[in-house]
C-alpha cells in the first residue's frame, strides 16, 4: 500500500502505547506508584484495545491483497520476532531477578 494513512497509523501507535502501559501496570512494573496511578486512569481503556485491533486488521488486509501468502507470512515473521525476543528476554530477566 503506497498511500499510507498516517493519521490512522498514528492512532494505532497511540493505542499500542496505551496497551503497553496497561500491561506494565498489570505485570512487571506493578510495584511502581506511578504506574498504579496511571492504571486508575486507564481502567476503562478496554475500548482502546478494540480500536487497536480494528485498525491493525484494516492495515493487515489492505497489505495482504498486494503480495503472495509467503511474502506476507515472511514479512509478519520478520516484524514480530524482535517483539518475541524482547518478551522472552523480559521474562527471563524477571525469573532471574526472582531467583536472587
Amino acid at each position: 500500500m503506497i498511500n499510507r494513512l498516517y493519521n490512522i497509523d498514528f492512532l494505532r501507535f497511540l493505542f499500542a502505547l496505551t496497551l503497553c502501559v496497561m500491561h506494565l501496570t498489570m505485570g512487571m512494573g506493578s510495584d511502581s506508584n506511578i504506574l498504579k496511578d496511571i492504571a486508575v486512569y486507564l481502567a476503562p481503556a478496554q475500548i482502546l484495545t478494540d480500536f487497536f485491533f480494528i485498525i491493525s486488521g484494516f492495515f493487515l488486509f489492505s497489505n495482504a491483497s498486494d503480495i503472495t501468502f509467503k511474502e506476507f507470512f515472511m514479512k509478519k515473521i520478520n516484524r514480530l520476532w524482535p517483539v518475541l525476543f524482547l518478551s522472552v528476554l523480559c521474562i527471563l530477566l524477571r525469573l532471574y531477578h526472582n531467583l536472587l
